[in-house]
């Protein structure tokens, strides 16, 4: 990576001063001119070092005794309906997710739904408001952190909403499901109840809340925190806390029954990176009273923790002692500034994207000139130095503008481009439809081997054709939710294939579908590998699986 940063900087110099020039800079300009260094956003280490921390939880727990699967409906009815130990099912489970992210996502899309029309959102903010407002004494309550629109950090603070209010969020799912009018609960919230009830889930739940209350909440507040002008910190100045990050997570995961101590919510600085009080003392407090039902949380707490410890060493090299900030030359360190996140960009697209809710017309254009009008106080400047003569010359200039057809032209650019995309994609779904029907054309010339003796001598080709005959042709309800993938070895494969064969002879006897292929042996017929199945104009599979994942994704 060093030789690669290199490599950038003089590929930078040669284009920009050339050989020549560069040579006949002095010592210090050429040191200035030759410099590189990668910063980063704070804001994505410690959105890494979160991901970290719950993959190492995923995988500290024993096999058999990880948290409830939390399945999509897709992959809930293959599991429910299939074989056990079959082909299906393994693909399914193996598809599906579970613990604290899954959780939170599920509970996000109830309570804090991406499309304002669906979800639970004012329910839960007149339920919560109410309760915590009668029995915590708090007269304002937030909205549900945004996780299903991946929100900085949403993650942390959803188990830190689920931590303090428990009880509070049982309560009113179970409020929501009974109160329809035909009461029940649907897939999401059948989940989110499960994932409530699971101890192992929430201990990962309760270990994130914790981790989010000790590292990430002072973190971000100490990258985030602007000066008087609004200026973010200099990253080059944030060495001292990104080298002490990774042992403090070590020291909290190597001792996580402290947590529990008595006297714990008292000292605050024994767990929080900054050392000053919790921004949310009731979380800790909350998780506290949780203990006692999760055996499991002092386990996650140490995953947690050292997960993140792990990840922020990962994304944080140029922090390291004699690494790349070390190596900045003292005399050109004073002169360089990099902000700690990337907000300067990010924050302007979030922006452009609530002004766009509320002005649909608007373009790119006029929502940039706006904010450079606010940013830079233009109304002032133009109060204390705009003449009258002024005004009219940017008027008749911003009238050129318009009169120009540059938007016009820009607009008609996109607009052919779509054209252009959708004629691909028409000719993508044409041929790959024409490839589809050749394929079924050809299964059915090879027909359906209903002769077990014949099907387990079969070559793992000849069982890939038969298999393509139940997916393809007959539909097999168990086959279409797999792949060939998911079946490598030829055993699986012949295994998915009888299976496939006793469900078929079965709604034969019961006439659920009527007899359309003949009893046939497959013989001479051109042998397909799998990597030729169902392929598209880019060689992607064309099967029906991405579709279903579509929907339920």
């Amino acid at each position: 990576m060093p030789t690669e940063r290199a490599d950038i900087v003089k590929s930078l110099v040669d284009a920009q001063l050339g050989n020549d020039s560069y040579e006949l800079l002095l010592d210090d300009l050429k040191a200035v001119a030759d410099f590189l260094i990668f910063g980063g956003c704070c804001g994505h280490k410690d959105m890494n070092a979160f991901r970290g921390g719950c993959k190492a939880m995923a995988e500290a727990w024993p096999q058999g005794e990880e948290p409830v699967l939390l399945a999509n409906r897709a992959n809930s009815t293959t599991i429910r309906l299939g074989e056990r130990e079959s082909a299906a099912v393994r693909a399914a489970e193996e598809a599906s997710t579970r613990g604290i992210v899954k959780a939170m996502a599920f509970l996000g899309a109830l309570f804090r739904h991406k499309d304002e029309d669906k979800g639970y959102q004012d329910k839960y903010r007149l339920f919560m408001q109410q309760k915590v407002s009668d029995i915590c004494g708090q007269t304002d309550f937030k909205r549900f952190p945004a996780t299903s629109q991946t929100r900085y950090g949403s993650y942390g603070r959803a188990a830190a909403v689920v931590t303090e209010y428990y009880t509070f969020l049982m309560e009113l799912i179970e409020i929501i499901c009974d109160g329809k009018t035909k009461a029940g609960a649907n897939h999401v919230e059948k989940l989110a109840l499960i994932a409530l009830n699971c101890p192992r889930t929430m201990a990962e739940v309760v270990a994130a809340a914790l981790y989010s209350l000790c590292i990430s909440w002072p973190y971000m507040q100490i990258v985030r925190s602007k000066d008087a002008n609004g200026v973010l910190p200099n990253l080059l100045n944030l060495v001292d806390i990104h080298r002490k990050l990774p042992d403090f997570c070590r020291s909290l995961a190597a001792t996580p029954s402290m947590f529990f101590a008595p006297d714990a919510v008292d000292f605050p600085k024994r767990f929080t990176l900054d050392g000053e009080p919790f921004h949310d003392r009731n979380v800790f407090l909350a998780a506290q009273a949780l203990a006692p039902q999760l055996p499991d949380l002092t386990q996650m707490i140490s995953a947690m923790f050292s997960g993140a410890a792990v990840t922020w060493i990962r994304f944080t090299p140029e922090f390291a002692i004699d690494g790349p900030i070390d190596l900045i030359p003292r005399s050109i360190l004073p002169k360089l500034y990099i902000p700690s996140t990337n907000d300067h960009n990010e924050g302007p697209l979030g922006s452009y994207r609530v002004h766009t809710r509320y002005h649909p017309n608007s373009t790119p254009e006029s929502f940039s000139a706006l904010e450079r009008y606010r940013r830079n106080n233009k109304e002032s400047f133009a109060a204390k130095y705009i003449t009258a003569e002024d005004l009219l010359y940017v008027m008749r200039e911003v009238r050129k503008e318009d009169a120009s057809g540059a938007n016009v032209a820009f607009r008609q650019a996109v607009v052919e481009e779509l054209e252009r995309k959708a004629r691909v994609q028409r000719e993508k779904v044409r041929m790959a439809t024409e490839k589809k029907q050749k394929r079924e054309e050809l299964l059915r010339a090879t027909g359906l081997e209903q002769d077990r003796e014949k099907i387990r001598k079969m070559t793992v080709p000849q069982l890939k054709q038969q298999y393509d005959v139940y997916k393809l042709i007959i539909k097999d309800t168990i086959i279409l939710k797999t792949t060939l993938v998911s079946i490598p070895r030829r055993q699986d494969k012949l295994d998915a294939v009888l299976a496939a064969l006793e469900r078929y002879q079965e709604n034969l006897r019961t006439d659920v579908i009527p007899a359309t292929l003949t009893s046939q042996c497959v013989t001479d017929t051109p042998e397909m590998d799998s990597d030729t199945e169902m392929v598209d104009a880019e060689g992607d599979e064309f099967t029906d699986e991405a579709e279903e994942e579509e929907l339920y994704h």
